[in-house]
């Protein structure tokens, strides 16, 4: 038990007891930098002295380095994900996009993430021409959806995957949809899917 333990708190310290905290109580300073305020990730640091490396390693959960990245795609090996697209591959082909495709992809994600915290303003200024598709009406779906995963129902799996929604259709219940609480707590504060 104690070696899952040191495979997967680290990723639970950087994920959801640094990160999840942080866009909540710091919005407004990630909003307009991308990340969490030095006073916090001092905080952080401090709260969390045995999982310093994971912490620095994502910049408190908002990103990855070369070595975060690693982690994160080590982290694949132990779970069941890419195993079962391999494993139901054989009679069914679209498993690989289901399970295989979405995992392999989700440590590339967290290159992009911290702009899906910004503010419109800052990410218009501040996004590399590489991400520019963020700012298209696809990407702003994309940014809305990881806003309500972080600020409403936040226990619920909400994709930030390109794609991951429509591949994840293909089983029902597998992608969940805003509830009534959540739309009209985006509408408050301008952000209404379409």
């Amino acid at each position: 038990m104690k070696f899952f333990n040191s495979i997967f708190h680290p990723f639970y310290a950087q994920h959801w007891l640094a990160h999840h905290k942080h866009v909540i109580i710091d919005t407004k300073h990630i909003g307009e930098h991308g990340e969490c305020s030095e006073h916090l990730r001092l905080k952080t640091l401090q709260q969390y002295p045995k999982n310093t490396a994971s912490l620095l390693n994502s910049s408190m959960g908002m990103g990855a380095n070369i070595y975060g990245l690693i982690s994160q795609y080590a982290l694949l090996i132990f779970t069941p994900l890419p195993y079962c697209g391999l494993v139901f591959w054989h009679d069914q082909p679209w498993s690989l996009l289901t399970y295989l495709l979405p995992s392999l992809l989700l440590p590339l994600s967290t290159i992009y993430h911290k702009y899906l915290h910004m503010s419109d303003v800052s990410r218009r200024k501040k996004i590399p021409w590489y991400f520019r598709w963020l700012l298209s009406n696809a990407g702003d779906q994309v940014v809305k959806k990881h806003f309500i995963h972080h600020h409403m129902n936040n226990d619920h799996n909400w994709n930030f995957i390109v794609f991951a929604d429509t591949i994840t259709n293909l089983f029902n219940g597998t992608n969940l949809e805003p509830d009534e609480r959540t739309i009209a707590y985006m509408k408050k504060l301008g952000l209404e899917m379409e």
